[in-house]
Protein backbone atom coordinates (compact mmCIF):
# COMPACT_ATOMS: atom_id res chain seq x y z
CA UNK A 1 0.00 0.00 0.00
CA UNK A 2 1.16 3.52 -0.83
CA UNK A 3 2.24 5.35 2.33
CA UNK A 4 2.08 9.14 2.55
CA UNK A 5 3.58 10.99 5.51
CA UNK A 6 1.40 14.08 5.74
CA UNK A 7 1.67 17.11 8.01
CA UNK A 8 -1.38 19.21 8.89
CA UNK A 9 -0.52 22.76 9.95
CA UNK A 10 -3.53 24.48 11.52
CA UNK A 11 -4.06 26.23 14.83
CA UNK A 12 -7.54 24.76 15.35
CA UNK A 13 -7.54 21.24 16.83
CA UNK A 14 -11.01 20.53 15.46
CA UNK A 15 -9.77 21.17 11.90
CA UNK A 16 -6.73 18.95 12.41
CA UNK A 17 -8.85 16.19 13.93
CA UNK A 18 -11.38 16.40 11.11
CA UNK A 19 -8.73 16.22 8.39
CA UNK A 20 -6.92 13.38 10.15
CA UNK A 21 -10.13 11.36 10.47
CA UNK A 22 -11.03 11.99 6.82
CA UNK A 23 -7.62 10.95 5.55
CA UNK A 24 -7.20 7.89 7.73
CA UNK A 25 -10.36 6.36 6.22
CA UNK A 26 -8.98 6.59 2.67
CA UNK A 27 -7.01 3.35 2.62
CA UNK A 28 -8.12 2.60 -0.93
CA UNK A 29 -5.84 5.42 -2.05
CA UNK A 30 -3.06 5.39 0.54
CA UNK A 31 -2.13 4.84 4.14
CA UNK A 32 -1.76 8.32 5.62
CA UNK A 33 0.61 8.72 8.51
CA UNK A 34 -0.51 12.07 9.86
CA UNK A 35 1.55 14.58 11.82
CA UNK A 36 0.22 17.83 13.28
CA UNK A 37 1.49 21.34 13.98
CA UNK A 38 -0.26 24.51 15.09
CA UNK A 39 2.44 27.12 14.45
CA UNK A 40 5.66 27.76 12.55
CA UNK A 41 8.00 26.26 15.14
CA UNK A 42 6.06 23.00 15.34
CA UNK A 43 5.84 22.84 11.54
CA UNK A 44 9.58 23.34 11.14
CA UNK A 45 10.32 20.74 13.82
CA UNK A 46 7.99 18.23 12.17
CA UNK A 47 9.56 18.70 8.73
CA UNK A 48 13.10 18.63 10.09
CA UNK A 49 12.62 15.44 12.12
CA UNK A 50 10.13 13.34 10.13
CA UNK A 51 9.94 11.96 6.57
CA UNK A 52 7.14 14.32 5.52
CA UNK A 53 5.93 13.99 1.92
CA UNK A 54 3.00 16.39 1.85
CA UNK A 55 1.84 19.35 3.93
CA UNK A 56 -1.67 20.76 4.28
CA UNK A 57 -0.99 24.37 5.27
CA UNK A 58 -3.56 26.71 6.77
CA UNK A 59 -3.16 30.22 5.40
CA UNK A 60 -4.23 32.14 8.51
CA UNK A 61 -2.07 31.17 11.49
CA UNK A 62 -1.49 33.16 14.70
CA UNK A 63 2.27 33.62 14.42
CA UNK A 64 2.86 33.83 10.67
CA UNK A 65 0.94 33.52 7.45
CA UNK A 66 0.83 30.17 5.71
CA UNK A 67 2.88 31.34 2.76
CA UNK A 68 5.68 32.48 5.07
CA UNK A 69 5.78 29.12 6.83
CA UNK A 70 5.65 27.40 3.43
CA UNK A 71 8.82 29.23 2.41
CA UNK A 72 10.53 28.18 5.66
CA UNK A 73 9.72 24.48 5.39
CA UNK A 74 10.61 24.34 1.69
CA UNK A 75 14.05 25.66 2.58
CA UNK A 76 14.43 22.58 4.80
CA UNK A 77 12.98 20.15 2.26
CA UNK A 78 12.44 21.54 -1.27
CA UNK A 79 10.75 18.29 -2.34
CA UNK A 80 7.75 18.82 -0.06
CA UNK A 81 4.37 19.10 -1.74
CA UNK A 82 2.36 21.85 -0.05
CA UNK A 83 -1.41 22.28 -0.32
CA UNK A 84 -2.81 25.58 0.94
CA UNK A 85 -5.98 25.40 3.02
CA UNK A 86 -8.12 28.40 3.92
CA UNK A 87 -11.54 29.84 4.66
CA UNK A 88 -10.71 32.61 2.23
CA UNK A 89 -11.12 32.39 -1.55
CA UNK A 90 -9.30 35.68 -2.18
CA UNK A 91 -7.07 35.74 -5.23
CA UNK A 92 -4.23 37.44 -3.33
CA UNK A 93 -4.07 34.70 -0.69
CA UNK A 94 -3.92 31.93 -3.26
CA UNK A 95 -1.28 33.82 -5.21
CA UNK A 96 0.84 34.29 -2.07
CA UNK A 97 0.79 30.52 -1.51
CA UNK A 98 1.62 29.85 -5.16
CA UNK A 99 4.58 32.23 -5.09
CA UNK A 100 5.82 30.64 -1.86
CA UNK A 101 5.97 27.24 -3.55
CA UNK A 102 2.63 25.64 -2.74
CA UNK A 103 1.28 23.29 -5.39
CA UNK A 104 -2.39 23.92 -4.70
CA UNK A 105 -5.00 25.78 -2.69
CA UNK A 106 -8.38 24.55 -1.46
CA UNK A 107 -11.05 25.86 0.88
CA UNK A 108 -11.83 24.37 4.28
CA UNK A 109 -15.24 23.21 3.08
CA UNK A 110 -13.52 20.79 0.68
CA UNK A 111 -15.03 17.32 0.50
CA UNK A 112 -12.95 14.19 0.95
CA UNK A 113 -13.15 13.27 -2.74
CA UNK A 114 -11.74 16.64 -3.82
CA UNK A 115 -9.16 16.63 -1.03
CA UNK A 116 -7.82 13.24 -2.13
CA UNK A 117 -7.82 14.44 -5.74
CA UNK A 118 -5.82 17.50 -4.69
CA UNK A 119 -3.28 15.42 -2.77
CA UNK A 120 -3.00 12.92 -5.62
CA UNK A 121 -2.33 15.63 -8.18
CA UNK A 122 0.25 17.57 -6.19
CA UNK A 123 2.02 14.33 -5.29
CA UNK A 124 2.22 13.65 -9.04
CA UNK A 125 3.89 17.01 -9.58
CA UNK A 126 0.78 18.78 -10.84
CA UNK A 127 -1.11 21.72 -9.37
CA UNK A 128 -4.62 21.73 -7.95
CA UNK A 129 -6.97 24.57 -7.10
CA UNK A 130 -10.59 24.43 -6.04
CA UNK A 131 -12.99 25.66 -8.70
CA UNK A 132 -13.53 29.09 -7.14
CA UNK A 133 -9.81 29.68 -6.76
CA UNK A 134 -9.02 28.40 -10.25
CA UNK A 135 -11.53 30.83 -11.73
CA UNK A 136 -10.07 33.77 -9.82
CA UNK A 137 -6.52 32.89 -10.84
CA UNK A 138 -7.37 32.34 -14.48
CA UNK A 139 -9.52 35.44 -14.73
CA UNK A 140 -6.66 37.53 -13.41
CA UNK A 141 -4.27 36.08 -15.96
CA UNK A 142 -6.87 36.37 -18.70
CA UNK A 143 -7.01 40.17 -18.44
CA UNK A 144 -3.38 40.36 -19.47
CA UNK A 145 -3.84 37.61 -22.02
CA UNK A 146 -6.65 39.41 -23.82
CA UNK A 147 -4.56 42.57 -24.01
CA UNK A 148 -1.67 40.57 -25.49
CA UNK A 149 -3.95 38.86 -28.00
CA UNK A 150 -5.32 42.19 -29.18
CA UNK A 151 -1.73 43.36 -29.74
CA UNK A 152 -0.03 40.22 -30.99
CA UNK A 153 -2.88 38.27 -32.54
CA UNK A 154 -4.27 34.85 -31.74
CA UNK A 155 -0.96 33.04 -32.37
CA UNK A 156 0.48 34.26 -29.02
CA UNK A 157 0.89 31.01 -27.08
CA UNK A 158 3.23 29.78 -24.38
CA UNK A 159 5.88 27.15 -25.15
CA UNK A 160 4.06 24.57 -23.04
CA UNK A 161 1.18 24.60 -25.51
CA UNK A 162 3.27 22.68 -28.01
CA UNK A 163 2.68 19.60 -25.86
CA UNK A 164 -1.08 20.15 -25.65
CA UNK A 165 -3.42 17.81 -27.55
CA UNK A 166 -5.63 20.80 -28.32
CA UNK A 167 -5.65 22.60 -31.64
CA UNK A 168 -4.82 26.31 -31.91
CA UNK A 169 -8.54 27.12 -32.15
CA UNK A 170 -9.34 24.97 -29.12
CA UNK A 171 -6.62 26.69 -27.11
CA UNK A 172 -8.06 30.02 -28.14
CA UNK A 173 -11.53 28.95 -27.03
CA UNK A 174 -10.41 27.44 -23.72
CA UNK A 175 -8.85 30.80 -22.84
CA UNK A 176 -12.16 32.52 -23.37
CA UNK A 177 -14.03 29.82 -21.45
CA UNK A 178 -11.67 30.45 -18.53
CA UNK A 179 -12.63 34.11 -18.77
CA UNK A 180 -16.28 33.13 -18.15
CA UNK A 181 -17.43 34.09 -21.64
CA UNK A 182 -20.56 32.28 -22.80
CA UNK A 183 -20.58 30.26 -26.01
CA UNK A 184 -22.52 33.08 -27.67
CA UNK A 185 -19.91 35.65 -26.60
CA UNK A 186 -17.06 33.41 -27.75
CA UNK A 187 -18.74 32.89 -31.10
CA UNK A 188 -19.16 36.63 -31.56
CA UNK A 189 -15.56 37.40 -30.56
CA UNK A 190 -14.10 34.77 -32.89
CA UNK A 191 -16.60 35.27 -35.74
CA UNK A 192 -17.85 31.70 -35.44
CA UNK A 193 -21.30 30.19 -35.15
CA UNK A 194 -22.50 29.19 -31.70
CA UNK A 195 -22.87 25.59 -32.95
CA UNK A 196 -19.17 25.56 -33.90
CA UNK A 197 -18.19 26.78 -30.43
CA UNK A 198 -20.52 24.20 -28.84
CA UNK A 199 -18.81 21.48 -30.87
CA UNK A 200 -15.33 22.68 -29.94
CA UNK A 201 -16.26 22.72 -26.23
CA UNK A 202 -17.66 19.19 -26.36
CA UNK A 203 -14.67 17.94 -28.39
CA UNK A 204 -12.29 19.31 -25.76
CA UNK A 205 -14.24 17.62 -22.97
CA UNK A 206 -14.13 14.33 -24.85
CA UNK A 207 -10.48 14.65 -25.87
CA UNK A 208 -9.30 15.53 -22.36
CA UNK A 209 -11.75 13.15 -20.63
CA UNK A 210 -13.21 15.96 -18.53
CA UNK A 211 -16.76 16.35 -17.27
CA UNK A 212 -17.48 20.06 -17.20
CA UNK A 213 -16.29 23.63 -17.70
CA UNK A 214 -14.54 23.70 -14.32
CA UNK A 215 -12.40 20.81 -15.54
CA UNK A 216 -11.47 22.74 -18.67
CA UNK A 217 -10.47 25.78 -16.61
CA UNK A 218 -8.34 23.68 -14.29
CA UNK A 219 -6.70 21.89 -17.24
CA UNK A 220 -5.90 25.18 -18.93
CA UNK A 221 -4.26 26.57 -15.80
CA UNK A 222 -2.34 23.41 -14.94
CA UNK A 223 -0.92 23.10 -18.47
CA UNK A 224 0.11 26.69 -18.89
CA UNK A 225 -2.45 27.52 -21.56
CA UNK A 226 -3.43 30.74 -19.75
Amino acid sequence: MNIIHLLIVDDHPIIRDGLRNMLETQRDYAEFRVYEAENEKEAIDAVANNPIDCVIMDFQLPDKKGHEITESILEINPKLKVLGLSNYDEYAYALDMLKAGARGYVLKNVGIKDLISAIEQIMDGKVYYSNDIANKLTNHKLKQLLIEEETLGSKHYSNTEEESPLSNRERQIIRLIAGELTNEEIAQKLSLSKRTVDNHRQNMLNKLQLRNTAGLVRYAYQHGLI
